[in-house]
């Protein structure tokens, strides 16, 4: 894996959504892009918000970072996308969303298509593309113009069985199948494939893998959030060690310190979380454990520090309330 080559492509992708976002951070934790789970988080103009992961090569990315951050996305109701060049040596399709280990995975001229409002209709599954249908607009056009289920599948050379499936959106044809039903019925039963999608339901949050704590203070911190309706998640591959939201939409982003941590290395990693902070419109903290010396050391604007014992009771003067009333 060639880091200079990830860099250089990193480094595109910042010139080309620069003009075409609202904010833009590229988040420097941990220092080697190959360990990391974010690369950049992005507000676009739309006031929509995107965590980023780019890698040259798509196949060159660990599953541990993808499943990452995939978790931290659908924990924290953050959209997400990996941005690649390559796939197993070739050159990915613009126009076509793909899929790594449950994460979606673009070309650069992907999204910036999609942040220009362009529909994006094929997909990858598997070793195959699909179209993408709306079920609903394909049966009413079918009925509108009395065809059969198996008129329809004779058409395609398919099954009933599958005509069926199309209907209910349970399956979805092949590009090939989908170019036939465009030409039966016409292109508004095309639906688009969302990469912004921001409402992940409760069968993809529970179904996250979760990652165990590092240090006992992470495990107190997030039994207390869960305690107060929060939904978390602990980290490994990025600034944030939990990241946490409830159902008012409140965003915590979370720093514990580790073993002797000092206040240089907490303040480096303060800073990259008061970017992603600023990108994704969320709330940082930092967590010392007992070392209240430490508070004064460590150079923050926006987040704010706390001991272990003081952050446990902020949460709940500033939450227990709103959990009450739930």
């Amino acid at each position: 894996m060639s880091e200079r080559r990830d860099k250089d492509f990193l480094y595109r992708v910042i010139a080309e959504l620069y003009n075409r976002a609202k904010y833009i951070e590229v988040i420097d934790y941990p220092k080697s892009i190959n360990r990391r789970s974010i690369d950049i988080a992005v507000q676009l103009k739309n006031n929509k918000f995107l965590l980023v992961k780019v890698a040259h090569n798509l196949d060159d990315i660990p599953k541990g970072e993808i499943t990452e951050l995939l978790g931290l996305s659908i924990r924290l109701g953050i959209p997400s996308v990996i941005i690649s060049e390559k796939n197993k040596g070739i050159l990915l399709v613009e126009g076509v969303v793909y899929e790594k280990n449950g994460a979606k995975a673009v070309a650069l001229e992907t999204l910036i298509s999609a942040i220009e409002n362009n529909d994006i209709f094929i997909y990858q599954d598997k070793e195959s593309f699909k179209v993408k249908i709306n079920p609903n607009k394909l049966k009413e056009k079918r009925i509108n113009r009395n065809m059969s289920l198996g008129e329809v599948a004779s058409m395609l050379k398919v099954s009933r069985r599958s005509v069926y499936e199309y209907e209910r959106g349970t399956m979805e044809p092949s590009t090939n199948l989908g170019e036939k039903l465009i030409n039966i019925f016409g292109e508004d039963i095309l639906q688009p494939v969302d990469l912004f999608l921001t409402n992940p339901n409760e069968n993809q949050i529970m179904q996250i893998e979760e990652q165990p704590a590092d240090v006992q203070e992470e495990e107190m911190i997030s039994n207390r959030l869960r305690q107060l309706g929060f939904i978390t998640y602990h980290a490994k591959r990025t600034v944030l060690d939990i990241g946490a939201r409830n159902d008012q939409g409140n965003k915590i982003l979370i720093i514990v310190r580790h073993g002797k941590e000092g206040a240089s290395a907490l303040s480096i990693k303060a800073q990259n979380l008061e970017k992603l902070s600023d990108a994704t419109n969320s709330d940082s903290y930092i967590v010392v454990g007992d070392e209240k010396n430490l508070l004064k050391e460590i150079e923050i604007e926006k987040a704010k520090a706390f001991t272990l014992e003081e952050f446990i009771e902020f949460l709940r003067r500033n939450f227990e309330q709103h959990n009450k009333q739930k």
